[in-house]
């Protein structure tokens, strides 16, 4: 029936009727909105058990586990390092003197054993040859001509010794005599000066009897008037000359007295003091002058310590300088490679003149040769000299050991590294010093050992553990493990597991001791379900 009819039809109700229809309306809708309103409850109610039983066991089962049984196999644990290769025999030379260069190889080259690395100009290596060869001379000649003057001067020292000597014993000698001549003088001065002055007495005794005896007789020829005689005359002059006699005799005793008195003269007899006295001046004077020398000479002398000193300093010139005449001897057909190898340092070129002692070449082996790499604190627990390594140059490979493991560590950027040399076995034509290099060592190959993928090692305050799985309960559990060495893959179970355990590799979300957890499809091998 359309809309407009249904409006005609209801048009020809009556008011009443209208009414009574309205109300029918409303009672069914209101038992409509009832009916729904208990549906929505009970849909909700459903709705909320699901989800409440879905959220608990998501609790119950938090993380999907993967599972594997501990296996025994082969287990090869190694480290990786790239490290630059170097020459294991490396001879650095210096310059023996200042030479001429005529020819030289340039860094790089590589030259044969028995060839020439370096040639000098031959006139500027005589000459400094010959240089070697006088000082060397000159050398010997100074310590020769040392101890020549040394000899000179003990023999020098010897000789005034022995005048010394000598002259000491004269001055004592002349000491004595002039202290006797003393003594005697004295003495005989007493004795002479008795002597004249009893003279004196005798003389003075004489004028005086002489005078009295003709006393008058004298008064008589000096009386006025009175002619004298020629006996007269003659007595008088005989008179006058013997009291003048008498009278030059005392006063040559006086004189002598006051010589006497006054001086050290000697008597006649004997030398006099002042000549003795002279000649122990001179012998004193000898004697000094002996002993100066003496004293001049000896301080001049080496002693033993000088005579040992000068020895070893000859000893030790004598060997520098043969090393000196060798070291530049070596050089007469140039410097000859002592074996293959490459020239890694050159300080000069054609026509330098070199300085003595400084670096000249550096040469270094292409036969022994090794890899320099820098291994952490980690790497270095496991390494051990001799170990097994793998050395990758330029596509080819080759086989080595661990050769040195320095006891220094070194600051490489913000990290700690310690250098390790490896080995490399029958190096060919492919090395180049100085190039990179991958060495892959070899820490541990083990051939039968308990092993567990590394991954499914944990670690807590307690030590090493696993997570496992009990294959009935699907609970998850926990064992503390003693571990062993380690590849990328796996790591060695020392203790704490067996092959029979069944051991948690990786999961997701978190895991812990005593809940369950879902088996990923790859590990329901693993389950015993229904048993």
């Amino acid at each position: 029936m359309s809309r407009k009819k249904k409006l005609q039809e209801n048009a020809e109700l009556t008011s009443q009727e209208k009414l009574e229809i309205k109300k029918k309306k409303k009672k069914k809708k209101t038992a409509l909105i009832v009916t729904f309103s208990i549906i929505g409850v009970v849909v909700i109610f459903i709705g909320y058990v699901v989800i409440s039983a879905r959220q608990a066991m998501k609790t119950m089962m938090n993380g999907t586990v993967t599972l594997e049984n501990p296996t025994r196999g082969e287990l090869v644990s190694d480290i990786t390092v790239t490290g630059t290769i170097e020459s294991e025999k490396t001879i650095h030379y210096n310059a023996p003197d200042s030479i001429l260069i005529d020819t030289i190889s340039p860094v790089g080259t590589y030259v044969k054993k028995g060839d020439p690395i370096l040639v000098f100009d031959e006139d500027s290596y005589k000459t400094s040859l010959r240089e070697a060869e006088l000082k060397s001379a000159s050398n010997t000649s100074s310590y020769e001509g040392t101890l020549a003057k040394n000899k000179d001067t003990e023999n020098k020292y010897y000789e005034a010794r022995n005048r010394y000597q000598k002259y000491s014993k004269l001055v004592d000698e002349q000491t004595a005599v002039v202290d006797k001549l003393n003594t005697d003088i004295t003495d005989n001065n007493a004795h002479w000066a008795s002597k004249l002055r009893e003279q004196i007495t005798i003389s003075t005794n004489e004028i005086n009897t002489y005078q009295h005896d003709n006393k008058t007789r004298y008064a008589t020829i000096t009386a006025i008037g009175y002619t004298m005689t020629a006996e007269d005359e003659a007595w008088l002059t005989q008179y006058e000359n013997y009291i003048y006699e008498r009278q030059q005799l005392i006063s040559n005793c006086n004189n002598q007295l006051d010589a006497l008195t006054n001086s050290a003269t000697a008597y006649d007899n004997q030398k006099t003091i002042s000549d003795a006295t002279a000649l122990l001046t001179e012998y004193k004077t000898e004697k000094a002058t002996a002993e100066s020398e003496m004293k001049t000479y000896k301080s001049a002398i080496a002693n033993d310590y000088d005579k040992e000193s000068l020895e070893i300093s000859n000893e030790l010139s004598t060997i520098q300088n043969q090393n000196y005449y060798s070291s530049i001897l070596e050089y007469a057909d140039g410097l000859i490679a002592p074996f293959d190898g490459v020239v890694t340092v050159a300080g000069y070129t054609d026509d330098d003149t070199t300085v003595a002692g400084a670096p000249l070449i550096t040469f270094s082996s292409l036969d022994d040769l090794h890899v320099t790499v820098g291994v952490t604190k980690t790497d270095l627990e496991s390494l051990k000299e001799g170990q097994d390594a793998v050395i990758k140059v330029l596509g080819n490979t080759y086989k080595g050991k661990v050769r040195t493991i320095n006891r220094m560590v070194t600051q490489s950027g913000n990290s700690s590294q310690v250098m390790v040399t490896v080995s490399i076995d029958n190096p060919d034509d492919n090395m180049y010093l100085g190039l990179d290099a991958k060495c892959t060592i070899t820490l541990a190959n083990l051939n039968d050992c308990l092993k567990v993928p590394v991954e499914s090692v944990n670690i807590d305050n307690t030590g090493e553990f696993v997570f496992t799985m009990d294959p009935k309960t699907m609970i998850v559990g926990k064992k503390y493990v003693e571990t062993g060495v380690s590849s990328d893959f796996y790591i060695e179970i020392l203790s704490g597991l067996d092959e029979s355990d069944v051991v948690i590799t990786t999961y997701t979300g978190t895991i812990t001791e005593g809940m369950p957890a879902m088996v990923s499809p790859d590990s329901m091998s693993y389950i015993q379900v229904g048993e």
